[in-house]
């Protein structure tokens, strides 16, 4: 085993830690930010403004629409005539789920395909994969 490889791992883990959190301390200082600049720009009566060093600031503005009740929502898109903007989906999370407790009641076998825990009739349209990383613990 390379414990030089094992040391440089750890580093790297720690550089990306200390990276995450001045990247959180980033965005906060954003998040209290944001709201005085845009009360500056919009009682100025401007969009963007240019700082000395070339910066451009400006306002976007973006809007967003979200279904009250989907069920009620689907069926009141489809009569307006944009039947487009509904779709049937499957949730990605809640089916990994159900396939870890699957997989977990199977019993399988090291290094047996986990797909094989899956019904017979889902194998070909369900992708299941395995993901194995190395992770640090500090003591």
């Amino acid at each position: 085993m390379d414990m030089d490889v094992m040391r440089q791992f750890v580093e790297a883990c720690r550089a990306r830690d200390e990276a995450r959190a001045a990247l959180k301390a980033a965005e906060a200082r954003v998040r209290e930010l944001e709201p005085q600049v845009v009360d500056s720009l919009l009682q100025a009566g401007v969009d963007s403004v240019k700082l000395a060093d070339g910066t451009t600031v400006y306002l976007r503005q973006q809007l967003w629409a979200r279904p009250v009740d989907k069920a009620r929502a689907c069926d009141a898109l489809e009569r307006a005539g944009v039947p487009e903007l509904v779709e049937r989906t499957v949730n990605t999370h809640r089916l990994s789920a159900w396939v870890r407790e699957l997989v977990n009641e199977a019993n399988l076998a090291p290094g047996e395909d986990p797909a094989q825990a899956l019904p017979e009739d889902l194998r070909n349209v369900v992708v299941v994969s395995e993901d194995i990383k190395a992770v640090v613990r500090r003591s």
